[in-house]
């Protein structure tokens, strides 16, 4: 197994022990690592002649940086009462995430004569405004974000995932289903006048 399939696995492991980990809230912070540990490890081990880890990772591709990131952050804060994102920064990614996915994948499929893709392969323009989205983000101290974007760009040059272009290190359809989703339910609480409800 090459340490690209390695991380891959990991990846689709954390998004079920995070999905698991409501199910352990009751239960001291030890108790807690030690059971989002084992959902890991029962997803990693082999079901047939492929790990449950990897079926998954069939359905629904590899994750990406980001989603790593968050998922490793969800997870610490299931495990220590302390949220390693931020509200304010959720504000700001996942909205800047669903736009950038309502625009990127119409375009990404053909359905113009524009593919962003091919940005991904090294533009300077495209580094450029992740350079000053960079500096945006540390400015307004959305240090999530500039984790994010600089764990991105070093897995990428570290040939961390078996895609070669950056789109795939920063957006996957994964997060971006879960981003869209985060913002039309914050937009219709809001519309009802409902109050927001926690992050998870």
């Amino acid at each position: 197994m090459t340490l690209q399939s390695a991380l891959a696995l990991a990846g689709h492991a954390a998004l079920v022990a995070c999905i698991a980990s409501p199910l352990f809230r009751r239960f001291p912070a030890g108790s807690r690592a030690a059971l989002l540990a084992v959902v890991m490890a029962l997803v990693l081990a082999p079901l047939g002649k492929l790990p449950a880890a990897a079926y998954l990772r069939g359905a629904l591709g590899d994750l990406s940086v980001t989603s790593l990131v968050l998922l490793a952050a969800a997870l610490l804060s299931s495990v220590i009462p302390r949220d390693f994102i931020g509200e304010s920064t959720r504000r700001s990614l996942f909205p800047a995430v669903t736009a950038t996915a309502i625009a990127f994948y119409p375009f990404a499929l053909g359905f113009t004569g524009f593919d962003p893709y091919d940005a991904g392969y090294g533009s300077h323009f495209m580094l450029g405004i992740l350079a000053a989205l960079t500096f945006v983000a540390w400015f307004v101290r959305h240090h999530a974000i500039v984790v994010i974007i600089a764990t991105a760009l070093a897995a990428q040059l570290a040939g961390a995932l078996e895609s070669t272009n950056l789109w795939d290190y920063l957006l996957d359809p994964l997060l971006a289903v879960y981003a869209t989703i985060w913002c039309a339910r914050r937009i219709r609480r809001r519309l009802a006048g409902y109050p927001l409800p926690p992050t998870c």
